[in-house]
């Protein structure tokens, strides 16, 4: 009569908690109701009522030290996990030196039958939550496979541009330096001028030397045509 109690308690409890998350949300916190009050309070009284550690009730604490550690996050789960495994072990001690506390079943078959149905039962719920849970898992992974993959092509298309640009802009700055550098050894090096300038006197190899400087020079200067000098616009001075 206790088992059933505690049984029908326990539905009634989670029913709650399922309602409750769906109109609020608040997932965690029903976690952690659920944990304290079905894990922590209800197994424990069912202990006593259902057999004690003659039945299968071992197995169904080992489910919920599992479902602890997957619903709860960080630390915590750690350490209420751990206290459920300490307080498992001392009620099964308990009962191993007290059996005047527990509920026994009176024939073998009724241990056997309840220990295989809860061992069939934790196997069950085990089995299916690891197995989506290792589905969602792998499918996490493709997923952060594939992104890194479109990393890797984005990151080579970057680099293949970046090379395009510099090899198309490097070629024409070092042909324009190269073409400068040659046009004005050429025009320091010419042999006709350095023959033309070593006939002349040292004043007309000057005056030469000041006008090639004139040509260079921009608008505003003074400049000689036919021997007669004349003003660029803007060289006059108000």
């Amino acid at each position: 009569m206790g088992d059933r109690t505690f049984g029908c308690g326990a539905v009634v409890f989670s029913l709650g908690l399922i309602v409750y998350t769906q109109r609020t949300g608040r997932f965690q916190t029903a976690y952690i109701l659920t944990v304290t009050v079905i894990f922590v309070l209800f197994l424990p009284m069912m202990f006593f009522t259902s057999g004690g550690h003659r039945s299968g009730m071992p197995s169904i604490f080992l489910l919920a030290v599992l479902f602890t550690v997957l619903m709860i996050k960080g630390r915590a789960a750690l350490f209420i996990s751990l206290l459920e495994i300490v307080e498992y072990s001392a009620i099964c001690i308990f009962a191993y030196y007290n059996p005047e506390y527990v509920t026994h079943y009176e024939t073998e078959r009724q241990i056997l039958t309840d220990t295989i149905f809860a061992f069939a039962c934790v196997s069950l719920v085990c089995g299916t939550v690891l197995y989506y849970h290792l589905k969602e898992y792998d499918r996490q992974r493709e997923l952060l496979h594939e992104q890194n993959e479109k990393l890797k092509r984005y990151d080579a298309s970057r680099s293949v541009f970046l090379t395009t640009v510099s090899h198309e802009v490097k070629n024409p700055l070092n042909a324009i330096n190269l073409h400068a550098r040659d046009t004005i050894e050429l025009m320091d090096e010419d042999p006709i001028r350095r023959r033309h300038d070593k006939g002349q006197p040292a004043g007309d190899r000057e005056d030469g030397r000041k006008n090639r400087q004139n040509t260079h020079r921009p608008q505003g200067h003074r400049r000689h045509r036919a021997g007669k000098a004349v003003a660029e616009p803007g060289s006059y001075e108000a």
